[in-house]
């Protein structure tokens, strides 16, 4: 059975971009432009890994992050962005690997497989 990953950010090209490598190496993806839908999302499916942008308009991904590590503490967790002091602090706050950008599909790819034993 294929995981599914859910794929969080407010860029489409992004999310394209991650979700088109993803799904090339046999993974499922749900996308979402804002943390605002994360919660929901995880309590109706089953995620095997989420990949969230730390800043987005509606909903920010250190919110998210801390709602997500609450009632779900064993799902991995990988944040992206351009800042690295944001993605120091989420590694902080309990995130499981930092994807900085520019994105790197390949690198995506690996930690994804890594994190969920594919």
């Amino acid at each position: 059975m294929n995981k599914t990953i859910l794929v969080v950010d407010d860029d489409s090209m992004i999310r394209l971009v991650i979700c088109d490598a993803l799904q090339e190496n046999g993974f499922n993806t749900i996308e979402l432009e804002s943390g605002a839908q994360v919660m929901k999302t995880l309590k109706d499916n089953d995620i095997a890994l989420l990949i969230m942008d730390i800043m987005m308009e509606e909903k920010e991904g250190v919110e998210t992050l801390l709602e997500v590590r609450n009632d779900y503490p064993d799902l991995p967790v990988l944040m992206v962005s351009s800042d690295t002091m944001y993605l120091d602090l989420t590694r902080q706050l309990g995130s499981t690997a930092l994807i900085p950008k520019p994105i790197d599909q390949n690198y995506i790819v690996d930690l994804v497989k890594q994190y969920t034993d594919n």
